[in-house]
């Protein structure tokens, strides 16, 4: 092979390596440490967020049988923020 080829090769090459990095992956946690989460906070979520969620949740657990009888939901509850899980 000649210089120029190797040249072009090479090239080539970082270009392909350089290209490889998207930008939304710029910036990210790579380092981790075991029980603890590096990444950005998540944003407060509003009281109607937070009543949506119940619902879905509700629709999920348990099942209606008409007006009164309904199966009944164990734990039904959405976290919110660093509230510990309820049991």
């Amino acid at each position: 092979m000649t210089r120029t080829s190797i040249a072009v090769v090479a090239a080539v090459m970082a270009a392909f390596a350089l290209s490889a990095c998207r930008g939304e992956e710029q910036g990210r946690v790579t380092v981790y440490k075991k029980g603890q989460y590096l990444g950005q906070k998540d944003d407060t979520l509003s009281e109607a967020q937070v009543a949506v969620l119940r619902e879905r949740a509700a629709s999920q657990a348990g099942t209606s049988f008409g007006l009164t009888a309904t199966v009944p939901t164990r734990g039904l509850d959405v976290r919110v923020g660093d509230e510990p899980a309820k049991k």
